[in-house]
């Protein structure tokens, strides 16, 4: 399993819970959509940034418009502004910016930015923005988790699923 977290913000209670969610639930890693050690009212880059390092799963990152290219250092990771990787037979574009690429068959695109929620699937592909565990734009704290099963957000105070898109109901074959 990976979570998607987007827009931390350096948020020392967004940092908290997602820390609480991987100790508990153990995922392989973290694709991080970007915009991670500066912008919540209860910043602390250098806690999240140490946090983010010592937590037993992988991270995976790229760059928001509220991060600087020497945030890397802090975090001890790359920050390309894409990336792209292959999990559970679907090619996972990962950007900062919604909807700047073309969404084809068994493709997902992971976007933050907006601090707002969405899971939707189109052409045979699913577009996700997990929202934001620190500074939600749309009234609760969010993040997503992705395996092999499928996608599903998830409410960060009681991590209930609020919605998802399992990967049998995707319509089109390889």
């Amino acid at each position: 399993m990976h979570f998607i977290v987007s827009d931390l913000h350096g948020s020392t209670s967004g940092m908290d819970l997602l820390e609480s969610f991987v100790l508990d639930k153990r995922p392989e890693a973290i694709l991080l959509l970007g915009d991670i050690l500066r912008g919540a009212p209860d910043e602390d880059n250098y806690y999240v940034a140490n946090k983010l390092k010592s937590l037993p799963c992988g991270l995976v990152c790229v760059k928001g418009n509220c991060d600087f290219m020497s945030d890397r250092y802090a975090l001890n990771h790359d920050l390309p502004i894409d990336r792209v990787l292959d999990l559970y037979g679907w090619r996972i574009h990962m950007q900062h910016y919604p909807y700047a690429c073309s969404l084809s068959p068994y493709s997902i695109f992971l976007y933050g930015h907006t601090h707002r929620k969405e899971l939707a699937s189109s052409n045979g592909g699913i577009i996700c923005n997990p929202g934001s565990l620190s500074y939600p734009r749309d009234g609760s704290r969010s993040f997503a988790e992705l395996d092999q099963n499928g996608i599903r957000l998830i409410l960060a105070e009681d991590g209930s699923v609020i919605s998802e898109i399992p990967f049998l109901n995707v319509s089109l074959s390889k």
